[in-house]
């Protein structure tokens, strides 16, 4: 019984697929032979490719294992104080675009402080009377006191 047309249509469908089957002989396009299952069967190896595709899924696997006991999620809201250090009422706006985006506008008086629920990565912009941003400052995890210089242009870390 010959087997090489079996061999060839699946192979040809692994090809199409894209997927190899290990052990499985390679079949080169510039084979002229008509035995060419014969003439293969000792290039049992297995493609490049399908030992990439391995070992990609056994890697991905080892890091959700090793994320979860190797560092700590960061805080996904932090409290933050901001202090006004400027002698006058200053306009704050609490997102990632005053005047065009969307969030927060708010004014903190003179020498007081106010508390924020932020999430790291959060912004928090001094604005101008027409919501023009003039300093920013992003929240973090470690982003505790923030304080507003005594010139009203800046929004530092305290």
């Amino acid at each position: 019984m010959n087997t090489a047309p079996l061999v060839l249509a699946v192979a040809a469908s692994a090809l199409l697929s894209g997927c190899f089957f290990p052990g499985m002989p390679t079949i080169r396009s510039n084979s002229t032979n008509s035995n060419a299952s014969n003439s293969n069967a000792s290039n049992n190896a297995p493609p490049p490719s399908s030992n990439a595709g391995r070992s990609s899924s056994s890697s991905s696997g080892s890091k959700s294992s090793g994320r979860k006991s190797s560092t700590p999620k960061p805080p996904s809201v932090v409290s933050v104080s901001i202090k006004n250090e400027c002698k006058k009422k200053v306009k704050l706006f609490f997102g990632k675009k005053p005047k065009f985006g969307s969030g927060t506008y708010s004014s903190i008086g003179s020498n007081t402080r106010t508390s924020r629920s932020m999430r790291p990565g959060d912004m928090v912009w001094i604005v101008d009377d027409s919501q023009n941003g003039i300093s920013a400052a992003t929240a973090s995890a470690g982003t505790r006191n923030l304080k507003i210089t005594r010139s009203c242009t800046g929004i530092v870390p305290d």
